[in-house]
């Protein structure tokens, strides 16, 4: 991916282009303009990957459910929200602690990395 964010291998009217132009003014470093348009490259595009494999695959799982929105497409955007919400389409997030803190009986210093796995929030049997 760092290849394809090199300012030569851009579109020259693209939002990626644009980023770079900042280089040109000083507002940011050549290096920091690559990782920017990597960040916004990247961003989301896995998440909608899997999301749309959620949804072929709860929709494969679930003929009944298909027959439905087969019936009503006004149905889809609720269920795409539904298959989201039931096969998460980012597993795990990381965050860092900012302050002293407990998590299910655990003490966190400050700076500590804190690991969510989203897939199983809804998974609960508590809930």
């Amino acid at each position: 991916m760092s290849e394809q964010c090199r300012r030569e291998n851009l579109s020259p009217d693209g939002i990626g282009a644009k980023i770079h132009e900042s280089v040109d003014t000083g507002e940011i470093s050549a290096e920091d303009a690559r990782l920017l348009v990597r960040s916004l490259l990247s961003a989301g595009i896995d998440t909608t990957v899997n999301a749309l494999g959620a949804a072929v695959y709860c929709l494969a799982r679930f003929p009944t459910e298909m027959a439905k929105l087969n019936k009503n497409p006004s149905l889809a955007r609720a269920a795409f929200e539904e298959t989201i919400r039931f096969e998460s389409p980012a597993q795990t997030f990381s965050r860092t602690t900012t302050r002293p803190a407990e998590i299910g009986g655990v003490q966190l210093d400050a700076g500590e990395k804190v690991l969510m796995l989203l897939g199983a929030a809804n998974r609960d049997p508590r809930k």
